[in-house]
């Protein structure tokens, strides 16, 4: 008989879309420890779409802070995630880009193929 863990893992590896949701929920959870408490006060994970993360920022100041240090933010929080979850498939970071809100009223965009960088 199969430890739980090892039928768990194959139902995973058997159902890409219930592998991806998995990851998606693991990633915002992981924000906070990767980022540290404070900023997590601040700027809480409430989606990913594809390889971008959507924060909500309760200041105008946190916002611009989060947004100036971005790249150093992104690099954290891509360290943590391959920690937890290993190499992502087929791509060479987790998270690519971070799209910051002002709160959590505040719609999300629409991101489809589309999307670009800026």
């Amino acid at each position: 008989m199969d430890p739980l863990s090892r039928v768990l893992l194959k139902i995973l590896n058997s159902n890409p879309d219930l592998k991806k949701g998995v990851h998606e929920a693991r990633i915002l959870e992981l924000w906070a420890p990767a980022i540290g408490e404070q900023i997590a006060k601040h700027a809480k994970a409430v989606q990913v779409k594809g390889k971008i993360l959507f924060l909500s920022v309760d200041h105008p100041i946190w916002k611009q802070e989060l947004h100036s240090n971005k790249r150093l933010a992104l690099q954290k929080f891509n360290t943590k995630l391959e920690e937890e979850l290993g190499k992502p498939d087929g791509r060479e970071t987790w998270i690519e880009e971070i799209f910051f809100l002002g709160s959590t009223n505040e719609t999300l965009p629409k991101v489809g193929k589309g999307f670009r960088k800026k």
